[in-house]
């Protein structure tokens, strides 16, 4: 939705071939080439929603299948497709607290992204696939004033649900909603709807790409990027005892309704327990 970062999107798939079902770390960043403050991006830079090309056209690797259970563990993630049923995220760099949901068959996961019809050799390093779907965790320390313009300005995200909501809000680049008053797991939050045009030049931002958020703490690194022309990001922003934190829902602007009715649907079966004792790692995720 989609758009999070694997540099090491080639070997993480040619290790799933091999070896059926590993975990790896879950990259930083989402589709796009990974925002730095450079010319321009290489293939070994991209997020991991939109990994580098392969090195042929030839049709993609059977992925592993991962069965119901733990996704995330601290800070790794398996990656594969996935099995109808329900997943765990656990307490760490993606969560505030063990997070469940549930999914539907036909989609897979990617380093903590989950996604339907992604696609894996795209024609461009940097596109989406006219259908595709994510699903993703987030925590968010601070926010690009311009998201097409990201190299210029960055502000702490704040420390409540509001400030957080008022940042993104607030920020040039998308058109945002209105927030609106949402529950997820259980906890009160808000939820604000964000549209790029499908005529927005995306050629006219910093590395041609819109950068949302960076990694936390990380001055500008990783994060979320890449929204594509016409697509939807819908995020959550939710506080769970102190911690707060985002859940993304992305789709690309061809998602059939019934796909988008399984997003919605993952979304709406998050269960999230009680905080931990132990605050979240404030450092970026390892690195798609």
């Amino acid at each position: 939705m989609n758009n999070r970062v694997l540099g090491g999107a080639v070997a993480a798939i040619a290790v799933i071939v091999v070896l059926g079902f590993v975990l790896i770390p879950r990259p930083s960043g989402t589709g796009g080439a990974t925002p730095t403050p450079v010319p321009s991006p290489s293939p070994s830079q991209l997020p991991s929603a939109v990994p580098s090309p392969l090195a042929s056209p030839s049709a993609a690797p059977s992925l592993a299948v991962i069965h119901p259970g733990l996704l995330c563990e601290t800070s790794v993630c398996v990656s594969g497709a996935l099995d109808a049923g329900t997943y765990t995220i656990q307490a760490g760099a993606f969560a505030p607290a063990d997070l469940t949901f549930t999914v539907p068959a036909g989609w897979t996961t990617d380093s903590g992204f989950v996604r339907k019809n992604f696609d894996q050799n795209p024609p461009s390093a940097v596109e989406d696939s006219p259908n595709e779907l994510t699903f993703s965790t987030w925590f968010v320390t601070d926010i690009y004033t311009d998201a097409c313009h990201w190299q210029t300005t960055m502000v702490s995200a704040g420390t409540t649900v509001d400030q957080l909501a008022s940042h993104l809000v607030a920020q040039k680049g998308r058109t945002a909603s209105t927030p609106t008053t949402t529950t997820i797991g259980g906890y009160p939050g808000k939820q604000i709807q964000f549209t790029v045009p499908a005529s927005f030049d995306m050629t006219k931002c910093d590395n041609g790409v819109l950068h949302v958020w960076p990694d936390p703490n990380q001055n500008g690194s990783g994060g979320l990027c890449c929204q594509a022309p016409g697509s939807t990001d819908v995020v959550d922003v939710v506080n769970v005892s102190g911690q707060t934190f985002v859940v993304l829902a992305r789709h690309a602007a061809g998602a059939s309704p019934a796909d988008l009715a399984e997003l919605n649907g993952i979304v709406a079966s998050i269960r999230i327990a009680a905080s931990p004792a132990t605050p979240k790692p404030s450092g970026a995720s390892p690195s798609p």
